[in-house]
């Protein structure tokens, strides 16, 4: 999924006739997804909440430890709102009084394991309409309650890490003893990109998911 993918939120009200809090309301029942789109730099670091996911650091760190992970935001990037940011912002007076940072984002959106260590540039930065963008894609989505929450099973979770030591074999795609994610991530887009598939659910956020595989496998040994 690109930037041009996405429709500003305020023009996705106008042509839909909604309230912001309708579109809300959609978001929240998983029909619509929101996401914040970058205006500038940032640099988002998460440490391991204990010592069983040390080792699981992203590689080349500017500024945090190799147990870290960094996640570096460029303008244009976007990420998805969770629920718990949704509601925040439900809690709104209306869209002109926005108090929601976009620190606390990024701490829902912390990897499983860890826990936001700090933000570089933009921390306090609000979460405003101009930044909020939709993705509206009805074919893949099913309307009931029940599909607001796109967990991952614990199978796929257990595919997804074997394939992931596999590929560890390559020094490439290794860190230590630790299958790289960030160059794993990047070659699934690269590899979405050469098969022409759409790459959402691909962004930066995503890498979580290849440390909650790994952290699921780990749990799964004899």
């Amino acid at each position: 999924m690109k930037l041009d993918d996405l429709t500003p939120l305020a023009k996705y009200n106008e042509e839909h006739n909604l309230t912001y809090r309708e579109a809300l309301a959609k978001a929240l029942a998983g029909k619509i997804d929101i996401f914040y789109v970058f205006d500038g730099m940032s640099l988002v670091i998460y440490r391991p909440i204990d010592d069983s996911f040390r080792g699981r650091g992203t590689k080349d760190n500017i500024i945090g430890d190799p147990d870290d992970i960094e996640i570096v935001y460029t303008p244009c990037d976007f990420i998805q709102l969770t629920q718990a940011i949704l509601r925040e912002l439900w809690g709104c007076v209306s869209y002109k009084k926005f108090k929601v940072k976009l620190i606390s984002l990024m701490r829902e959106q912390k990897p499983e394991g860890f826990k936001l260590k700090d933000m570089l540039d933009g921390a306090g930065r609000k979460v405003t309409v101009d930044n909020l963008y939709i993705y509206n894609n009805p074919t893949t989505k099913d309307t009931t309650p029940a599909a607001t929450e796109d967990k991952p099973s614990n199978t796929s979770l257990k595919v997804i890490g074997l394939l992931m030591h596999h590929l560890a074999k390559t020094p490439l795609y290794a860190s230590g003893a630790s299958p790289n994610k960030s160059q794993i991530k990047e070659l699934l887009l690269k590899l979405a990109e050469e098969l022409d598939v759409n790459n959402y659910g691909l962004s930066k956020v995503d890498e979580r998911l290849l440390v909650e595989a790994m952290s699921y496998l780990e749990n799964q040994k004899n």
